[in-house]
C-alpha cells in the first residue's frame, strides 16, 4: 500500500492526472510483472495524462527586458526602445513607437506593427520636430539653433557678424575684388574726362562695397570723380570740393572709408555687382593736371 502511495505522488509531480484509469491490482502487491512489485501494462491500465506547459513557454513575454510585454501591447519585443509610451511627446502617448535616441519622439520612418512618429532622425536627439524658440522652424526643418529665433533658414543674413542666421552653414557672403587701369596711359586733362574700367566676375547682390582711389592732380578743386555700376547706377565720390589741394588718395566705402563721397554710396546696395565697373574724372577748369595712378573695388556679396 505504501507503494502505490509513493507512485501516485511521482506520478502526479510527473503530469498524470488521470487517476481512474490507473488501477493496481491491490490482490498482488508485487503485481504480475513478477517479483519487486514492477508494474507493467498488464497490472492495471495505466495511461498518462496531464498539460504541463514547461519553461520557455511564457504567454506573455518580455522578451527585450524593456518593462512591457506581448500582453501589454508591445509590438516589437526585440527592441528595448520600441513599446507603447516610448515617445511621450507624440500627440499619441501611449501609442506603439520607437525611440531610439530617447529624444521622446517616435521614429518617423517606422514600419510594420510600430507606429511611425514624428522623429526625422532618431539616431540624433538633437533632430526633432519641435519649435522651441516658437521661429517656426524645428531642428528636423532645418533650424541651426532652436533656442534662438533669429537664426533659421530664410531669415536675413548679416556676412561677417560671426552668426549664421540663415543656417545656411557659412557666415554669409563673400567678397571679390577687381582693379582698373592707371597710370601714365590715363592723363588727367583740362576739360577732359579720364574713364577707367574694371570687371567683376560674379557677385548676385551687394552687400557691401569700398572704392578705393589714387588721383594725382595739383588742383582737386576742379575734379568730378564718380562711380558707376554694372547695373547703371552712378554716384558721385568727388565734386570739386578741396580748393587748391593736392591729390585725391583714399576709400570711399558704404560702412568704412578714410573719404566722404559727395552721394551716398548705398545707392549700390542690393544691385547686382557682376559686370563693368566705370571710374570717371572730369576736370571742369584749366590750369592745372594730373592723372590716375590707380583704382579698385571691393565687394562683399550675397
Amino acid at each position: 500500500m505504501r507503494r502505490a502511495v509513493w507512485l501516485f505522488s511521482l506520478l502526479s509531480a510527473c503530469g498524470f492526472e488521470d487517476f481512474d484509469k490507473f488501477d493496481v491490482d491491490t490482490a498482488d502487491p508485487a503485481g504480475s510483472g513478477g517479483p519487486g512489485g514492477v508494474l507493467d501494462s498488464s497490472d492495471s491500465g495505466l495511461t498518462g495524462g496531464g498539460s504541463g506547459t514547461g519553461p520557455g513557454s511564457d504567454p506573455c513575454p518580455d522578451a527585450d527586458a524593456d518593462g512591457v510585454d506581448t500582453c501589454s501591447g508591445d509590438c516589437d519585443d526585440a527592441s528595448a526602445s520600441t513599446f507603447p509610451g516610448a515617445a511621450e511627446n507624440e500627440d499619441r502617448p501611449a501609442a506603439c513607437m520607437k525611440d531610439s535616441d530617447g529624444d521622446g519622439w517616435g521614429d518617423a520612418n517606422a514600419t510594420g506593427a510600430v507606429e511611425a512618429g514624428r522623429d526625422c532622425d532618431d539616431e540624433d536627439p538633437t533632430l526633432t520636430p519641435e519649435d522651441n524658440d516658437s521661429d517656426g522652424v524645428s531642428t528636423c526643418a532645418g533650424d541651426c539653433d532652436d533656442t534662438d529665433p533669429t537664426r533659421a533658414p530664410g531669415n536675413p543674413e548679416v556676412p561677417y557678424d560671426d552668426i549664421d542666421s540663415d543656417c545656411d552653414g557659412d557666415d554669409g557672403g563673400y567678397g571679390t575684388t577687381a582693379s582698373g587701369g592707371g597710370g601714365s596711359a590715363y592723363p588727367i586733362d583740362d576739360y577732359g574726362t579720364t574713364t577707367s574700367t574694371a570687371t567683376v566676375a560674379a557677385c548676385s547682390s551687394i552687400y557691401d562695397l569700398l572704392v578705393t582711389v589714387g588721383i594725382s592732380h595739383t588742383f582737386i578743386g576742379d575734379l568730378q570723380v564718380s562711380l558707376r555700376g554694372p547695373s547703371g547706377v552712378s554716384v558721385l565720390l568727388h565734386d570739386r570740393s578741396g580748393s587748391s589741394a593736392d591729390d585725391i588718395f583714399g576709400t570711399y566705402g558704404t560702412s568704412t572709408g578714410s573719404l566722404t563721397s559727395a552721394e551716398s554710396m548705398y545707392a549700390f546696395i542690393g544691385e547686382s555687382g557682376a559686370g563693368t565697373w566705370t571710374l570717371e574724372i572730369y576736370d571742369s577748369l584749366g590750369g592745372d593736371q594730373g592723372q590716375l595712378d590707380s583704382w579698385s573695388i571691393s565687394l562683399v556679396c550675397l
